[in-house]
């Protein structure tokens, strides 16, 4: 022990310059990692989807002209996932992050709760992740013309609800702003699973 005492005293110089370019090294390469890591992160929501499912056009109750059409969603990521992927992409820059979740349209089920109805024929529909409203809140706006089925709607019942994401707000137990495109009542999936060529 003294000999090794002796050694460091004698070259400290020659210590600390070895110290020093090792931990820049190791600082070096954990930012690499890291920087791969984000790279990877980087390409969530669409990263976890792990379904695409295609919804038949039409509503049968709505008049033809008026019918919504049908399209390709994802099931995944859920609610929930998509804002734990979102505090995890914080540090991320916040205007590339909400055009990346713009335009990306999901099929989720969830318990309707309420409706806010408006003189143009809209409404505002709001949903829950969990039975009891203490889950993700998603809210959107609906066309009643195309979705009569809403207004037969008991708040509690598990519907099917599709659209393109609008917006995120973290606060709290998050909210999720659709635009509604899509609306099924019941726990039946209205879908069937996109064959991949």
């Amino acid at each position: 022990m003294e000999r090794l005492k002796a050694f460091l005293q004698q070259h400290r110089e020659r210590v600390t310059v070895i110290g020093v370019v090792f931990a820049f090294f190791l600082f070096a390469a954990g930012g690499l990692y890291l920087q791969g890591k984000n790279e990877s992160i980087e390409t969530s929501p669409e990263a976890v989807v792990r379904q695409q499912v295609k919804v038949a056009a039409g509503t049968a109750n709505a008049p033809a002209a008026k019918r919504a059409a049908g399209g390709r969603y994802y099931l995944q990521p859920s609610p929930t996932e998509l804002l734990d992927q979102l505090s995890e992409l914080a540090a991320l820059n916040p205007i590339a992050r909400s055009e990346r979740l713009q335009q990306f349209r999901i099929l989720w089920q969830l318990y309707f709760f309420r409706l806010d109805r408006s003189a143009e024929g809209a409404a505002r529909m709001v949903l829950d992740v969990a039975e009891d409203g203490f889950g993700v809140v998603v809210e959107g706006e609906i066309d009643l013309s195309i979705h009569p089925l809403v207004l037969a709607t008991a708040p509690g019942e598990k519907v099917w609800v599709g659209g393109n994401i609008l917006a995120v707000d973290q606060a709290g137990t998050g909210t999720i702003y659709l635009a509604i495109d899509h609306f099924s009542p019941g726990e039946t999936p209205p879908f069937a699973p996109v064959q991949k060529k």
